[in-house]
């Protein structure tokens, strides 16, 4: 797997740690074959104004992690400045979708390990081998069971990038 920690604490937001879970992760995927638990890499990179207008404004409300092979981005949104409650999961798909995955990190690695995260390339396997069982037992070994906020507790992502942008045609 190309796994690049180094681009996570360049890009994440300045006041948004990288979970030490997620660094874990990546130590623990680069030993991996790629295509074991899904087609993608592990790296950051910044909204940019190809997307969306001014795209790049957004940087402090997302803080993507993984790249799936077609150019799309998942990673925390950081809407109303999340910073202490747990963020969701999102993907800004290359093609303009627009999806909450999951409610937390730890529910997004679940679903990554059952090859049930709903992104394609991300559930799709090479030859169903041990990897998916080993990261399940992973898991199980760094994750606590707390109460978090479900799907539809969160604003829709949709509707709220739909008024970004309105907002920076706007602004032009």
């Amino acid at each position: 797997y190309s796994v690049d920690i180094e681009s996570l604490h360049k890009n994440f937001p300045a006041d948004f740690q990288v979970p030490s879970l997620l660094l874990d992760f990546g130590n623990w995927l680069k030993s991996k074959r790629r295509g074991s638990v899904g087609y993608f890499s592990l790296r950051s990179e910044r909204f940019n104004d190809y997307w969306i207008e001014n795209g790049a404004d957004l940087h402090a409300n997302f803080a993507f992690f993984v790249r799936d092979p077609t150019g799309g981005q998942i990673g925390y949104w950081l809407y109303d400045r999340r910073r202490t409650v747990v963020p969701p999961i999102v993907m800004v798909g290359s093609e303009g979708e627009l999806s909450i995955l999951s409610d937390s990190l730890e529910q997004f690695l679940e679903r990554i390990a059952a090859g049930n995260t709903q992104v394609p390339d991300l559930d799709s396997r090479d030859q169903c081998g041990i990897e998916n069982a080993e990261l399940a037992k992973w898991l199980e070994s760094r994750t606590v069971n707390t109460p978090i906020q479900s799907h539809r507790d969160h604003p829709d992502l949709k509707k709220w990038m739909e008024n970004w942008g309105e907002q920076q045609r706007d602004w032009i």
